[in-house]
């Protein structure tokens, strides 16, 4: 069975609008040093949404890409 993601997750989902995110305040700094502790050298952000995780990711210095998909 295949989801219908376009159900679930609209073009007006939350998380999509500039500056909104789905995740906690905090997350990027604790991903961060996860990151760094592991040796990890980027991060590539699945169903992004508006990629503010990655561009806090980058702004923090490590190299961080979002892909989301909007049909």
């Amino acid at each position: 069975m295949r989801t219908d993601y376009d159900s679930l997750y609209g073009r007006d989902y939350f998380a999509h609008a500039a500056g909104r995110t789905s995740f906690q305040p905090d997350f990027h700094a604790t991903l961060h040093d996860f990151a760094c502790r592991h040796g990890l050298t980027g991060l590539l952000d699945l169903a992004a949404g508006n990629g503010t995780l990655a561009a806090r990711m980058a702004g923090l210095g490590l190299p961080a890409r979002s892909f989301d998909y909007r049909g």
